[in-house]
């Protein structure tokens, strides 16, 4: 994580280093500034998680650094470290956008208490996952299958007796393993993606469409397609992709595939896929 110390005194520097680097939790990546113009220089270049910023300072306050930060919509959390105690101004500063405000003189476990709130929000944040839009999406499999391909919305799917059987994939974060995407997909948009990826011809491809099944190639193009597509999954705070995980042919188990659609997350994709001017399929995707 990377931390910016901002304060005119070169010894106030020194001190907060030294209480920064006897964090237990983690190790931080440090650096300083002397007056808020040097900071706006090392934000733009350095992006910090945090600053640590001195309230008095010539040329800019602290509370000047912090609404230059607000106004740019940057994604850094800032705490005071400053002389300032009386309740008037401590609630300014709060108000103007800052996390916290910590006294001088100051021993470093109670420096340590205010950093952690804030090391805790930067963790939920960098997982935070997002559906890809359909044009993310549909760039991702245009570079995958190398054909045209048209995504476009359509309403909710439901479960009937002609959902299955179908294909399931699973995306993953590659940090906590944790299932982040459950992507369903009909058979005729699996056989035309895992057909078209695996070279097949045109007329084993209409086989598999009629036919409602998909064979051995098909099938690991298919996956192959998915895992391709898996760079438009990303956390945007951290700046990952998703993985692909795994993938799953559900011929029977209705149940299970009722489950997913209708399950209750205000993230949902659903939307038709037609690829090389061939048949269109539908496909779900549910965030997890």
């Amino acid at each position: 994580m990377k931390l910016l110390i901002v304060d005119d005194s070169k010894a106030m520097r020194a001190i907060v280093r030294r209480a920064l680097n006897s964090f237990e939790h983690e190790t931080f990546s440090i650096k300083k500034a002397s007056s808020g113009k040097e900071a706006l220089v090392i934000i733009g270049d350095w992006h910090p998680d945090i600053i640590l910023s001195d309230w008095h300072m010539p040329g800019m306050s602290g509370l000047e650094l912090i609404s230059i930060i607000k106004r740019k919509d940057l994604p850094i959390k800032v705490g005071l470290v400053t002389t300032e105690k009386k309740p008037e101004r401590l609630q300014q500063a709060i108000e103007a956008g800052a996390e916290f405000v910590l006294a001088k003189p100051f021993n470093h476990q109670a420096l340590h208490e205010m950093i952690l709130p804030l090391m805790n929000k930067k963790s939920e944040a960098d997982n935070e996952f997002v559906l890809p839009g359909l044009a993310r999406l549909q760039m991702a499999f245009k570079r995958s299958l190398s054909v045209e391909v048209n995504l476009a919305s359509v309403p909710r799917q439901q479960v009937t007796s002609e959902t299955l059987p179908c294909i399931i994939g699973l995306f993953e974060d590659s940090e906590s393993k944790k299932t982040r995407a459950i992507a369903i997909l009909n058979m005729k948009v699996a056989c035309l993606m895992g057909g078209l990826k695996s070279k097949l011809k045109k007329n084993e491809i209409i086989t598999m469409l009629n036919k409602g099944e998909i064979n051995r190639e098909a099938l690991a193009g298919c996956k192959q397609v998915l895992s391709d597509s898996a760079i438009a999954f990303n956390i945007p705070q951290s700046k990952r992709c998703l993985n692909f995980k795994s993938l799953i042919i559900v011929d029977d188990e209705l149940e299970k595939v009722e489950s997913l659609l209708n399950k209750e997350t205000e993230q949902r994709l659903d939307f038709s896929c037609e690829i090389a001017n061939l048949q269109s399929g539908v496909i779900t995707i549910v965030a997890n």
